[in-house]
């Protein structure tokens, strides 16, 4: 037994074959891995902690020898996980990160969304936005989703809000009364057909792709009216 009332200062290796009790803490050895257990009252066991950033390196000593870092970075608010990063904290390249107030960047240090990964996304299932129902009016954002079901539009002049360049939008009108709608927040909108009266009586559905080029939004819109 070790009892130590104060400071201890070990200059070799110190090894405990069995449970090595600090504070409120208790380090259970179990065979192939170690436990850290807090008492009941007590809702982080384990806290690191540093004054320019704080991590954990996991290493894997044999086959690879690969090496992650996981923590926050040097003097941000940034979580993130770095490959292959030196035992000083340096180098390895970042693989992920979780920005101050939530976004989440792979292959980018600078997620300006929800999600945001540079890169190629492969998906085996599904890949689909949000329905939206706008019960009364004419004006569409695009942040609620990116087929928008327009129920009773009253105009002919259709509000589009938050649209995102290279974004492909669905606007279904089922507002039967016929209209030649047009379309505001795109500089230049082309149509194909040639923009006409929708059909007396029955549902019109709008697929626009948004673009800027030289600083000119371009709103494409195919469209098709008729639908019982």
């Amino acid at each position: 037994t070790l009892s130590v009332n104060g400071s201890a200062n070990i200059t070799t290796n110190l090894t405990v074959t069995g449970n090595l009790f600090l504070g409120n803490q208790t380090w259970v050895n179990n065979g192939n891995f170690n436990d850290i257990v807090g008492n009941n009252n007590m809702g982080t066991p384990l806290r690191v902690r540093g004054d320019s950033g704080a991590s954990i390196q996991y290493d894997d000593t044999a086959g690879t020898s690969k090496s992650w870092s996981a923590g926050i970075l040097d003097n941000t608010s940034a979580f993130a996980f770095i490959e292959d990063r030196a035992i000083s904290v340096t180098g390895g390249t970042e693989r992920m990160r979780i920005a101050a107030g939530g976004n989440v960047g792979i292959g980018t240090t600078t997620p300006a969304e929800a999600l945001d990964v540079s890169g190629n996304v492969h998906t085996s299932g599904q890949t689909y936005s949000n329905q939206y129902v706008v019960a009364s009016g004419a004006t569409v954002d695009f942040n609620n989703g990116n087929l928008q079901i327009l129920q009773s539009v009253g105009q002919t002049a259709i509000t589009l809000n938050n649209m995102k360049d290279g974004g492909s939008y669905v606007i279904v009108i089922t507002d039967t009364a016929a209209r030649t709608y047009t379309f505001t927040n795109c500089t230049q909108s082309k149509f194909a057909p040639i923009n006409a009266d929708t059909t007396l009586n029955t549902m019109s559905i709008y697929n626009i792709l948004k673009m800027t080029i030289a600083s000119t939004t371009y709103c494409f819109i195919s469209w098709s009216s008729g639908y019982q």
